[in-house]
């Protein structure tokens, strides 16, 4: 496969996905919420072995996803869009972009995977687990992302809440009583906040929340503590976030880093015995 083939393609490609992003208008998130996501994982995982498995057939198509200026191109796209996405407002998570662009990671990587299972070779543990625990991490923040809903509400110190609203102001009940016993601002010299805290019981269980140390409601819900409620600090607003796929990303986070312990562990095997035979 010619290298101006591949490029040809992902161009194509990712200039019909800033075409979505600019005249499609916002990405349909809440249509591709469970089940709809699973369902589209699960036929990609097919599509992409039975493109495997015709690979012997020469088909274009499995030829441009298994050059190596593939991989290069969406790992440079990517990193790109993360930066813009980081440093600027222009893109956002839940975009046509974002859809487009993790889709083809999503399928290189597959690609990538079942040809590798597929043919021989040394240290196939170390390869499955790097390269599946990467797509299992992938797809539960890329697949999981429909199915994460975050809710507000105000506590004040002594009062019990049993609601909070969405980004769209709908109320939810909550699955939890929550009651802020009380909310401690730590402020430097000159008087600015250094750091905020506040106590919560939460159903006759006490706990604390700091910023960036959210407290485990659930297996998949999680109380962060998001600022002030009103200009004095008397209270405090309080964010539940839910992310039923989290368990999905931290298995595929734990491959990962075992696959990566693996593979330091050959390269240091490997040295350690040239330096024996050479001494």
């Amino acid at each position: 496969m010619r290298t101006v083939v591949v490029y040809k393609f992902w161009t194509a490609y990712f200039v019909l996905a800033l075409a979505l992003q600019l005249f499609a208008g916002t990405f349909p998130m809440e249509f591709f919420a469970f089940p709809v996501n699973a369902a589209f994982l699960l036929f990609g995982t097919v599509a992409m072995w039975v493109v495997v498995c015709n690979e012997k057939s020469g088909s274009r198509f499995s030829r441009v996803l298994g050059a190596p200026a593939t991989t290069f191109i969406l790992l440079g796209v990517f990193t790109a869009t993360c930066l813009v996405a980081g440093l600027t407002e222009y893109l956002r998570t839940d975009s046509w972009w974002f859809f487009m662009m993790l889709s083809a990671l999503s399928g290189n990587l597959l690609f990538t995977i079942f040809r590798g299972l597929r043919r021989p070779r040394r240290h196939r543990l170390r390869f499955a687990l790097t390269h599946i625990g990467l797509f299992v991490a992938l797809a539960g923040g890329f697949a999981g992302a429909p199915d994460t809903h975050e809710w507000r509400f105000m506590a004040r110190p002594g009062e019990t809440v049993d609601k909070a609203f969405d980004a769209s102001g709908r109320a939810v009940s909550l699955e939890h009583e929550l009651q802020l016993v009380r909310f401690d601002i730590e402020r430097d010299d000159n008087g600015l906040p250094l750091d905020y805290e506040a106590w919560v019981n939460v159903e006759d269980k006490s706990s604390v929340v700091r910023v960036n140390h959210p407290y485990r409601l659930s297996w998949c819900d999680d109380l962060y503590l998001y600022g002030c409620g009103d200009a004095e600090c008397r209270s405090c607003i309080l964010q539940i976030v839910r992310q039923p796929w989290k368990s999905v990303e931290f298995v595929g986070i734990v491959m990962l880093l075992c696959g990566s312990i693996l593979l330091f562990a050959g390269k240091f095997s490997v040295r350690f015995e040239k330096e024996r035979n050479a001494s």
